[in-house]
């Protein structure tokens, strides 16, 4: 292989440096620049007299205000320094680059001028700085010569306004099509000479109902040949917006549309999106008028990326329901790990449907995190895309100028790795400007301050759909010749955006960042090779580390990429455990633990971290699948599961709803050269030097977590509240106890099994139970008893589900169940049906009782109130009701007869309830007050002592509570009952 020499050191000059190294470079640069800033302001007609005076300027006035600033400054520079430091190496967190000079020199003067990038009239020369930096962008991506774009405060809004334009887009045929049809004739005369070869007129697309297959490119010739009958006849455009979903909201649209147009206009519209679309794709679609339920998620294949199968399948799916799809968004490095779809595969599906005439959709590229990957694809030397070939020995020169005396950073597979991930990256990054629309963000991945994100569009002409003016200036297609020209000549450009103010300081730092620094492998791509060669070499050190405790269990990095594709390296823990391989839930737990101790939070002391690191959790809903396959892949036991789907079997001390990940963004371009002085003053580079931090917090946790070493304890894993087990006496329930405290290690005093209603009932309020496993073997006969008892619990606030385990079908106590169930909205009820309990039965009868047990658990064990709630939603008004139940006491006690009822019981039974039901916590000091009022008028004194001392026990009784009890007992003594109890309350 020819080995040609790289530059790798031009980015040295580029920042301030981990150190400041450059600190005298840089601060000549920004005094010259604020100097000159200062001069301009001084010879800006010149000859006017100084407004701040000298002698004010020495005034104590002035002087005070001086000191009061320096103070401030002080306090806030000092503060600053508890940030996060992303300048250094050590931090390998979020995707938060250190800004290169430029770009903050940049971001810095234009703060000084503090213009508005709203129009030429306010920023006339900022505004030219934010084209000439979007034209920029597009060349990176070699977006052809009618794209065109702006800045946007980042990814999220960016990702808003792509969308927003394939919305109105995807409507515009439709818009044309009621103006056709209900326009006067002025307006129908005008549409008359549109058409589209091989679909005719606008009237000929309603009769072949061909306006859903219309691909963009036909839309867009469409939007072109109306704006520039808009100069023939004007008054068209404005006709054609009271037919749109800008005049009429999306209720009259739609309304009109499927009057008018009947089944011509479609039954919905659905976004295709990756199950891994950045949250900002929901939040955009939310705000575009659609819900949830217009996302069509497309799964992931085995490398996180979209599956093709499946979108193929969901396309044809949408298509055959006379559906519309809206846009299709791909991701070019995902946020979370890094991964890029195959975006040659979408665009060959995207050809066939309009070959087969089956429509079409806007594909959309959600770059915000690997859109500067591109510059990798662009060869600075000879001007032009990149070969694969050309782009390996590119990374392969890079790796030896880096380590040029030494071979053992090279002892891994890098030829192989490399051409892999060429592969992979070029794959997309040379297609990626053949989509509609593309979101990058600056102040990721092209080392810019924020904010600064952007939104890039293939053809200018789609601006022209959403734009908040009446007159559409520029509303006209370019020549060849004029084309540059007017498409970014937007002398009014916040009628294009969300935002109507926007910094010029973004625009100014993008310009001075990417004229300073080429957009291509000379120059930017300098940045991202050192991202794409650490992140592959951290992964090597670390996959090479087997962490070793005293006891001999081991612990292994297990990758969830086997390459990092965009400078994200995401794994979890391997860990070898008394001789078994612990299990994902287990993992998960010591993960978390990892997570609390390494994290920076507003408390913590930066300056006695070695390491900033970052962790993700795939959720279920989304990584279910393909994380799977990857625990599969490992030997992992456990899998992903969403523990509210009642159909899903699952242990709940093996699988889990997430799978926990350290998270290392290698943005940092000084992480390879990084070297430090390990044990014995040996030198070692920095990733070799986490390795062996990470490793002690490892072991940290995996002590802390198992608590001795003897055995792997689950007692972190118990049910989350106690459990009743009620059954007739047979042996199956004594079975069931046995099984979950062995195989569980819930503890003795959490599970308890009774043998008839009477006895559970009372268990139930001494202990508050909160789950229970009913109708346990009782037999045809009895089986009613069971579900007379889960009614009766239904009347306690704090019961939250049962499951009901019987030899009856659910179809022949499903009305009993549903009946009791409709009075607690809020309760969790599953059936489970057993036939034998033969030994290859048993286990798995027992496996499948304990996940639904699990399920009532953990759905009530996610109902956490904040202070503040607890203040306003129970403190308050538990106050409120014990103030009003005292005087009612005392009311009853006043008009009580000898013939009355007890005044207690009235009190106690005609309480108007209806205002505190949706507060659990005091609907359960209002049952147990009642079941206390009442187990004292049954003269039960045992009963009553014990369920007082629990209920004393177990709630915090505020002021007005402790008087009403204080009243109640001096009722009681003055009415001759039993005196005992009260005293035994008062020692």
């Amino acid at each position: 292989m020819k080995i040609e020499k790289i530059n790798i050191s031009k980015d040295k000059f580029w920042f301030i440096g981990p150190n400041a190294e450059n600190l005298s470079l840089f601060k000549e640069f920004i005094i010259d620049a604020f100097e000159d800033h200062c001069y301009w302001r001084k010879n800006f007609h010149s000859k006017e007299l100084p407004l701040i005076k000298e002698s004010e300027r020495t005034s104590e006035d002035f002087q005070q205000v001086t000191s009061l600033f320096r103070d401030n400054l002080n306090e806030l520079t000092n503060r600053l320094k508890t940030s996060v430091p992303q300048f250094s190496s050590r931090y390998l967190g979020h995707m938060l680059p250190d800004p290169t000079f430029p770009a903050t020199l940049g971001s810095f003067l234009g703060m000084l001028i503090n213009n508005n990038n709203t129009s030429e009239e306010s920023s006339p020369t900022t505004l030219t700085l934010e084209f000439e930096a979007l034209k920029m962008i597009c060349g990176m991506f070699d977006f052809g010569p009618q794209a065109w774009g702006h800045l946007t405060s980042g990814g999220t809004g960016a990702n808003l306004h792509c969308l927003w334009r394939a919305r109105d887009l995807a409507f515009y045929p439709y818009v044309l099509a009621l103006a056709a049809l209900n326009g006067n004739s002025a307006v129908k005369e005008a549409l008359t000479d549109i058409n589209l070869p091989k679909r005719g007129g606008i009237l000929a697309m309603i009769e072949n109902n061909s306006l859903r297959l219309l691909t963009v490119d036909e839309r867009i010739e469409l939007l072109s040949q109306v704006l520039d009958q808009g100069t023939k006849y004007p008054f068209l455009l404005p006709v054609l917006r009271e037919f749109s979903v800008y005049q009429l909201g999306f209720s009259e649209f739609f309304q009109l549309a499927r009057t008018v147009l009947a089944d011509r206009f479609p039954k919905n519209f659905r976004l295709v999106v990756n199950k891994a679309a950045h949250y900002s794709i929901f939040k955009a679609t939310n705000l575009l008028g659609f819900g949830k339920q217009h996302i069509a998620p497309v799964a992931l294949d085995v490398n996180g990326a979209m599956d093709m199968r499946d979108l193929e399948s969901t396309i044809n799916d949408i298509h055959d329901a006379n559906e519309s799809v809206l846009a299709v968004v791909n991701i070019f490095g995902s946020t979370e790990l890094g991964n890029i779809d195959n975006i040659s595969e979408i665009l060959s599906l995207r050809e066939r449907l309009r070959k087969s005439d089956k429509g079409d959709f806007w594909l959309h590229s959600d770059a915000a995190w690997g859109g500067y990957f591109a510059t990798l694809a662009r060869d600075g030397m000879q001007k032009k895309t990149i070969t694969s070939r050309g782009l390996e020995n590119y990374l392969h020169n890079f790796l030896h100028e880096l380590f040029p005396d030494s071979k053992e950073e090279l002892k891994n597979n890098w030829d192989e790795n490399i051409a892999e991930w060429t592969k992979h990256f070029l794959d997309a990054a040379l297609v990626i400007n053949q989509s509609d629309s593309i979101t990058i963000d600056p102040h990721k991945s092209g080392y810019i301050p924020y904010p600064a994100g952007a939104c890039l569009f293939k053809n200018y002409l789609v601006r022209e759909v959403i734009t908040y003016k009446s007159n559409y200036v520029n509303a006209k297609k370019a020549t060849p010749e004029q084309e540059q020209e007017i498409i970014w000549d937007c002398p009014i450009l916040a009628q294009y955006t969300i935002d109507g103010s926007r910094p010029s300081s973004a625009a100014v730092s993008v310009w001075l960042a990417h004229k300073t620094i080429p957009l291509d492998n000379t120059g930017h791509g300098l940045l991202i090779a050192k991202m794409v060669l650490a992140s592959m070499y951290l992964q090597e050190v670390l996959s090479r580390e087997v962490i070793k405790d005293a006891q001999g269990d081991t612990v292994q990095y297990i990758f969830k990429n086997d390459i990092p594709l965009t400078g994200i390296v995401c794994y979890t823990l391997k860990i070898n455990y008394q001789g078994r391989i612990i299990s994902l839930k287990e993992v998960n737990q010591i993960m978390d633990a990892i997570y609390h101790d390494t994290t920076l939070d507003k408390n913590a002391n930066i300056y006695e971290k070695r390491f900033f690191l970052a962790f993700t959790r795939l959720a279920s809903e989304n990584y279910a699948d393909e994380a799977n396959l990857f625990l599969q892949k490992h030997s992992i036991p456990g899998q992903l599961v969403n523990f509210n789907d009642s159909d899903q079997e699952f242990d709940p001390w093996e699988d889990d709803d997430h799978l926990a990940l350290f998270r290392n963004v290698t943005i940092n371009p000084f992480f390879l050269i990084h070297k430090v002085l390990g044990k014995d003053n040996q030198v070692l580079h920095l990733a070799k030097d986490y390795a062996h931090y990470l490793a002690q917090k490892i072991l940290t946790a995996l002590d802390a977590v198992t608590h001795d070493k003897g055995s792997m304890s689950h007692h972190h894993y118990q049910l989350p509240c106690k459990v009743l087990i009620l059954e007739n006496g047979k042996v199956l329930g004594k079975l069931i106890k046995e099984h979950i405290q062995k195989t569980y290690g819930i503890k003795e005093e959490d599970v308890f099994l009774c043998r008839d209603a009477i006895t559970a009932w009372n268990v139930v309020l001494r202990h508050r139970i909160e789950t229970a496993i009913l109708g346990v073997d009782l037999g045809v006969e009895k089986e009613k008893e069971g579900i007379d008892f889960l009614g009766k619990l239904s009347q306690i606030p704090f019961f939250r589900g049962a499951v009901i385990f019987t030899f009856y079908k659910q179809s022949e106590i499903a009305d009993e169940v549903k009946e009791v169930q409709e009075k607690r909205d809020d309760w969790n009820i599953y059936y489970l049906q057993h036939f034998d309990l033969e030994a290859q039965n048993i286990n798995y009868t027992f496996r499948r009782l304990v996940s639904l047990l699990w399920k009532v658990s953990y759905n009530q064990s996610h109902q956490k109130l904040t202070q503040d709630q607890i203040s306003k939603n129970i403190i308050a008004p538990t106050n409120k009701f014990f103030e009003l139940l005292k005087r009612k006491f005392e009311q009853s006690v006043k008009s009580a007869s000898d013939d009355d009822k007890h005044p207690l019981t009235v009190v106690v039974n005609n309480f108007d309830e209806k205002d505190y039901k949706s507060n659990h916590l005091f609907m359960d000091k209002l049952f147990i007050f009642k079941s206390l009022f009442r187990v004292y008028l049954q003269q039960d004194e045992v009963a009553f002592a014990a369920a007082y001392a629990d209920f004393s026990e177990r709630f915090y009784l505020t002021k007005p509570e402790q008087d009403f009890i204080e009243k109640m007992f001096g009722f009681w003594k003055e009415a001759g009952l039993p005196w005992y109890l009260y005293e035994k309350r008062a020692r």
